[in-house]
């Protein structure tokens, strides 16, 4: 069996994040541990069976970034933050290896794996159907790492955030400023951290304004990336109420056309007859939302300061634990009052 990092670690009697800190001739090991290190790496021919090329530089110039699925990098949303990664990344001399975070059955993950042959210096994590406790169980890893839009309890991970709720609040409120009372919101799963923050948001709004929730104009795929089919089912659902929705509150990016498409096959006229709000995570031009109402995402930031964070932690800086970025909320042309206001 080839020997891995978790070896040389073992065999110096230090963690893993303090070999790979080691090997990589980071300022905080001392001498006396860096020297134990690399000892215990030549008695294991690490050179030879691991990377001649990460021992010889002290790196390995490669950042993973994990992602539930690999068939999720198609996304906008995770493209987006994948495009920001990577422009601090190459200015910074990394590359970048894609890796799976799920895993099935008595499989190892393969970000698991990767890390323990010390192939990677960091990880970057943008799993949204992660557990709090797997989460919790990679951070034991001791590989530099950063968290894209998740927090867990006792979290070691530094954090990139997007605060989805206050811009959410923001966008019912104005739907209700201009006479709106049914707002139906659409969405794939309201347990996952990201829609979770965004349907609190919703309700706050409510609230504020003085509103009842109605949990009959709340409709869920289930799944993150729930089909045609199922969307034309929901807006069947909601049209055929007694008192059907005048505003439609779309949380996932890749749904808000298909939903407007669908509206109009209704013999919906936007925003005549119903208001729309979506998200949007990718440029207006790719997206095709230029008159639609949305809540834009700063994907790209939150990937290039999810990177700098990594760069701040392997230089030795104390990193910030947590980094805020603010969604933003454009009206566009698809929000009117109600028909008949």
């Amino acid at each position: 069996m080839p020997t891995v990092l978790f070896d040389v670690a073992k065999k110096a009697g230090v963690s893993i994040s303090t070999a790979s800190l080691a090997l990589r001739g980071m300022p905080k090991v001392s001498d006396k541990t860096r020297q134990k290190v690399w000892q215990a790496a030549r008695d294991l021919s690490f050179a030879i069976n691991a990377s001649a090329r990460t021992l010889a530089s002290g790196r390995s110039d490669v950042l993973a970034v994990a992602v539930h699925e690999l068939s999720y990098l198609g996304n906008p949303y995770i493209g987006g933050i994948i495009g920001g990664v990577a422009e601090v990344s190459d200015k910074n001399g990394f590359s970048l290896m894609f890796a799976r975070s799920s895993h099935s059955g008595t499989e190892e993950p393969e970000y698991l794996r990767i890390t323990r042959e010390g192939r990677v210096d960091g990880t970057i994590f943008i799993d949204q159907d992660m557990s709090i406790r797997k989460l919790q169980e990679y951070a034991n890893v001791n590989v530099p790492s950063v968290l894209v839009d998740r927090d867990i309890p006792g979290n070691k991970f530094p954090v990139i955030r997007i605060d989805y709720r206050k811009a959410v609040a923001e966008a019912t409120s104005y739907l209700i400023s201009l006479g709106h009372r049914r707002i139906a919101v659409v969405t794939p799963n309201v347990k996952m951290f990201e829609y979770e923050q965004k349907f609190a948001g919703y309700k706050e709004a409510l609230a504020e304004c003085g509103l009842e929730y109605d949990c009959n104009l709340l409709k869920s795929g289930d799944e993150p990336t729930f089909g045609e089919q199922r969307l034309k089912a929901i807006v069947e659902d909601l049209t055929n109420m007694s008192e059907h929705p005048t505003a439609y509150l779309c949380l996932q990016d890749i749904r808000t056309m298909p939903l407007c498409e669908i509206l109009r096959m209704h013999d919906f006229r936007i925003p005549e007859d119903i208001s729309v709000v979506g998200f949007e995570s990718g440029r207006v031009e790719d997206s095709g939302l230029f008159s639609i109402g949305v809540i834009k995402v700063p994907v790209r930031e939150a990937g290039m300061r999810a990177c700098q964070l990594l760069m701040d932690l392997f230089s030795g800086h104390t990193a910030t634990k947590k980094v805020v970025l603010d969604a933003v909320f454009e009206p566009r042309n698809s929000c009117r009052p109600p028909a008949g206001e």
